[in-house]
Protein backbone atom coordinates (compact mmCIF):
# COMPACT_ATOMS: atom_id res chain seq x y z
CA UNK A 1 0.00 0.00 0.00
CA UNK A 2 2.84 2.15 0.52
CA UNK A 3 3.62 2.30 -3.37
CA UNK A 4 -0.18 3.05 -4.24
CA UNK A 5 -1.29 6.37 -5.21
CA UNK A 6 -4.10 8.65 -6.34
CA UNK A 7 -4.22 11.05 -8.54
CA UNK A 8 -6.72 14.18 -9.11
CA UNK A 9 -6.71 16.54 -12.06
CA UNK A 10 -8.15 19.64 -12.00
CA UNK A 11 -10.24 20.46 -15.43
CA UNK A 12 -8.91 20.77 -18.69
CA UNK A 13 -5.71 19.19 -18.04
CA UNK A 14 -3.93 16.10 -20.45
CA UNK A 15 -6.02 13.68 -17.86
CA UNK A 16 -8.92 15.13 -18.68
CA UNK A 17 -9.86 14.85 -15.07
CA UNK A 18 -11.22 13.18 -12.62
CA UNK A 19 -9.66 10.43 -10.75
CA UNK A 20 -7.26 8.08 -11.25
CA UNK A 21 -5.87 4.81 -9.27
CA UNK A 22 -2.48 3.12 -9.58
CA UNK A 23 -0.55 0.29 -7.49
CA UNK A 24 3.05 -0.10 -7.77
CA UNK A 25 4.63 3.33 -8.06
CA UNK A 26 7.62 4.64 -6.19
CA UNK A 27 7.05 8.09 -4.11
CA UNK A 28 8.90 9.67 -6.99
CA UNK A 29 6.64 8.50 -9.78
CA UNK A 30 4.21 10.86 -11.19
CA UNK A 31 0.74 10.49 -12.38
CA UNK A 32 0.92 9.87 -16.19
CA UNK A 33 1.31 13.00 -18.32
CA UNK A 34 0.97 15.61 -15.03
CA UNK A 35 -0.80 19.12 -15.85
CA UNK A 36 -0.22 21.67 -13.19
CA UNK A 37 -2.30 21.57 -10.41
CA UNK A 38 -2.73 17.80 -10.46
CA UNK A 39 -3.10 16.33 -6.83
CA UNK A 40 -1.72 13.34 -6.25
CA UNK A 41 -2.27 11.38 -2.83
CA UNK A 42 1.21 9.07 -1.78
CA UNK A 43 0.06 6.77 1.41
CA UNK A 44 2.01 7.22 4.48
CA UNK A 45 3.57 11.11 2.90
CA UNK A 46 0.58 13.13 2.19
CA UNK A 47 -0.70 15.04 -1.03
CA UNK A 48 0.59 16.56 -3.93
CA UNK A 49 0.37 19.09 -5.94
CA UNK A 50 2.23 19.01 -9.01
CA UNK A 51 3.82 22.62 -10.51
CA UNK A 52 5.65 22.40 -13.49
CA UNK A 53 7.91 25.28 -13.23
CA UNK A 54 8.63 24.06 -9.60
CA UNK A 55 12.78 23.24 -9.71
CA UNK A 56 12.82 22.51 -5.66
CA UNK A 57 15.14 20.30 -4.93
CA UNK A 58 13.87 16.38 -4.27
CA UNK A 59 13.65 15.29 -0.86
CA UNK A 60 11.18 12.51 -1.39
CA UNK A 61 9.13 13.47 1.22
CA UNK A 62 8.19 16.88 0.47
CA UNK A 63 8.98 17.55 -2.87
CA UNK A 64 8.59 14.65 -5.39
CA UNK A 65 10.63 14.73 -8.59
CA UNK A 66 8.52 13.72 -11.59
CA UNK A 67 9.36 10.51 -13.96
CA UNK A 68 10.22 13.06 -16.77
CA UNK A 69 11.96 15.28 -14.68
CA UNK A 70 10.05 18.26 -15.54
CA UNK A 71 8.69 20.28 -12.67
CA UNK A 72 7.86 18.83 -9.07
CA UNK A 73 5.04 17.17 -7.02
CA UNK A 74 4.90 19.96 -3.88
CA UNK A 75 3.87 18.45 -0.27
CA UNK A 76 0.08 20.26 0.19
CA UNK A 77 -0.98 18.01 2.95
CA UNK A 78 1.02 15.37 4.97
CA UNK A 79 -0.03 12.27 6.05
CA UNK A 80 -3.14 11.62 4.32
CA UNK A 81 -2.99 7.82 5.12
CA UNK A 82 -6.88 8.57 6.94
CA UNK A 83 -7.77 9.80 3.33
CA UNK A 84 -6.63 6.71 1.37
CA UNK A 85 -7.93 4.08 4.08
CA UNK A 86 -10.94 6.26 3.91
CA UNK A 87 -11.32 5.62 0.04
CA UNK A 88 -10.25 1.98 0.22
CA UNK A 89 -13.24 1.44 2.56
CA UNK A 90 -15.61 3.06 0.56
CA UNK A 91 -14.49 1.08 -2.80
CA UNK A 92 -14.84 -2.38 -0.48
CA UNK A 93 -17.83 -1.10 1.15
CA UNK A 94 -19.55 -0.43 -2.84
CA UNK A 95 -18.64 -3.22 -3.67
CA UNK A 96 -20.58 -5.38 -0.65
CA UNK A 97 -23.84 -6.01 -1.01
CA UNK A 98 -25.61 -5.87 2.19
CA UNK A 99 -27.56 -8.44 3.71
CA UNK A 100 -31.46 -8.70 3.17
CA UNK A 101 -33.81 -9.49 5.86
CA UNK A 102 -37.36 -10.82 5.43
CA UNK A 103 -40.08 -11.09 8.54
CA UNK A 104 -43.30 -12.91 9.51
CA UNK A 105 -45.57 -13.25 12.14
CA UNK A 106 -48.29 -15.49 13.34
CA UNK A 107 -50.74 -15.68 15.56
CA UNK A 108 -50.35 -18.72 18.09
CA UNK A 109 -51.98 -20.02 21.37
CA UNK A 110 -50.50 -23.28 23.56
CA UNK A 111 -52.12 -25.46 26.29
CA UNK A 112 -49.65 -26.61 28.83
CA UNK A 113 -46.40 -27.89 28.15
CA UNK A 114 -45.22 -30.72 30.28
CA UNK A 115 -42.30 -30.81 31.70
CA UNK A 116 -39.35 -32.65 29.06
CA UNK A 117 -41.65 -31.74 26.69
CA UNK A 118 -41.04 -29.46 23.38
CA UNK A 119 -43.66 -27.97 21.05
CA UNK A 120 -43.54 -26.29 17.58
CA UNK A 121 -45.32 -24.53 15.16
CA UNK A 122 -44.10 -22.71 12.10
CA UNK A 123 -44.33 -19.21 10.82
CA UNK A 124 -44.71 -18.94 6.80
CA UNK A 125 -42.12 -16.18 5.31
CA UNK A 126 -41.56 -16.31 1.52
CA UNK A 127 -38.04 -15.85 0.14
CA UNK A 128 -36.48 -18.05 3.11
CA UNK A 129 -34.51 -20.83 2.36
CA UNK A 130 -32.82 -23.41 4.62
CA UNK A 131 -29.15 -22.04 5.73
CA UNK A 132 -30.49 -18.76 6.14
CA UNK A 133 -30.24 -17.57 9.62
CA UNK A 134 -33.43 -17.35 12.02
CA UNK A 135 -34.32 -15.05 14.96
CA UNK A 136 -37.74 -15.52 16.77
CA UNK A 137 -39.34 -12.76 19.19
CA UNK A 138 -42.23 -14.23 21.28
CA UNK A 139 -44.99 -12.15 22.48
CA UNK A 140 -45.18 -9.12 24.21
CA UNK A 141 -46.58 -10.37 26.95
CA UNK A 142 -43.64 -13.32 27.69
CA UNK A 143 -41.55 -10.14 28.54
CA UNK A 144 -44.03 -8.06 30.42
CA UNK A 145 -46.53 -10.30 32.80
CA UNK A 146 -46.26 -13.29 34.89
CA UNK A 147 -42.75 -14.18 33.93
CA UNK A 148 -42.81 -17.15 36.61
CA UNK A 149 -45.29 -19.39 34.50
CA UNK A 150 -42.56 -19.50 31.64
CA UNK A 151 -39.47 -19.60 33.71
CA UNK A 152 -36.93 -21.86 31.65
CA UNK A 153 -38.47 -21.90 28.64
CA UNK A 154 -36.16 -22.93 25.41
CA UNK A 155 -37.07 -21.16 22.29
CA UNK A 156 -35.22 -21.71 18.75
CA UNK A 157 -36.68 -20.95 15.62
CA UNK A 158 -35.12 -22.08 12.31
CA UNK A 159 -35.51 -22.14 8.59
CA UNK A 160 -36.40 -25.96 8.13
CA UNK A 161 -37.93 -25.67 4.51
CA UNK A 162 -38.54 -23.25 1.85
CA UNK A 163 -40.69 -20.23 2.89
CA UNK A 164 -40.96 -22.14 6.44
CA UNK A 165 -39.89 -20.47 10.03
CA UNK A 166 -40.14 -23.61 12.56
CA UNK A 167 -40.56 -22.67 16.32
CA UNK A 168 -39.77 -25.04 18.17
CA UNK A 169 -40.47 -24.29 22.39
CA UNK A 170 -38.87 -26.65 24.95
CA UNK A 171 -39.62 -27.31 28.59
CA UNK A 172 -36.36 -28.36 30.72
CA UNK A 173 -38.29 -27.69 33.68
CA UNK A 174 -39.70 -30.48 36.70
CA UNK A 175 -43.13 -28.84 36.25
CA UNK A 176 -45.31 -28.46 33.41
CA UNK A 177 -45.44 -24.55 31.71
CA UNK A 178 -47.79 -22.79 29.57
CA UNK A 179 -46.24 -21.08 26.33
CA UNK A 180 -47.26 -17.38 25.90
CA UNK A 181 -50.16 -17.08 23.62
CA UNK A 182 -50.18 -14.35 20.86
CA UNK A 183 -48.41 -12.71 17.84
CA UNK A 184 -45.03 -14.47 17.50
CA UNK A 185 -42.45 -13.00 14.98
CA UNK A 186 -39.54 -14.36 12.61
CA UNK A 187 -37.10 -12.82 11.00
CA UNK A 188 -34.52 -14.42 8.31
CA UNK A 189 -30.86 -12.75 7.21
CA UNK A 190 -30.15 -13.46 4.05
CA UNK A 191 -26.89 -13.67 3.18
CA UNK A 192 -25.29 -11.17 0.98
CA UNK A 193 -25.08 -12.15 -2.95
CA UNK A 194 -22.33 -10.86 -5.03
Amino acid sequence: MANDRITFSEGGGASGGGVSVGTGLSPTAAALDPTQGTLMIVPELGMFRYDAEATDPADGETCLASTDGVGRWLMVTPDAGWLYQLFDRMTALEAKKSPEFLAGSKYQTFSSLAAAASTAFTITIPGAEQGDMALVQPPYGYLTSNISSYKGLVIVGAVTAADTVTVRITNPNTAAATPPGGEWKAMVMKEAQG
